[in-house]
């Protein structure tokens, strides 16, 4: 049996002001799997841009910080983002 520890961040909050088209209001994550739906140009992948950004990541569009602005100049993206460490079995063949 092998075991691997596997390192990854998990974002518990989320907030914003001035970014694209997502309200100020925070949003909470739960410890598990996050299912994001909605209709079409409602914020879905704006709000993954947000936490990518929140977790040290660059704008997966290519996007200046003067188009995620909502206001074409300045945005703010706050988050809570901690590493967990998991442990994982590795069958051996």
């Amino acid at each position: 049996l092998r075991y691997r520890t596997l390192d990854r961040l998990q974002l518990s909050e989320l907030s914003n002001q001035g970014f694209r088209n997502l309200s100020s209001d925070p949003v909470f994550f739960g410890g598990g799997v996050t299912l994001i739906t909605g209709e079409n140009a409602q914020g879905k992948t704006n709000l993954l841009e947000a936490a990518a950004l929140v977790c040290g990541q660059r704008s997966f569009r290519g996007a200046t910080s003067a188009a995620m602005a909502r206001d074409g100049k300045r945005f703010s993206i706050t988050g809570d983002a901690r590493a967990v460490d998991e442990l994982l079995y590795a069958p051996t063949h």
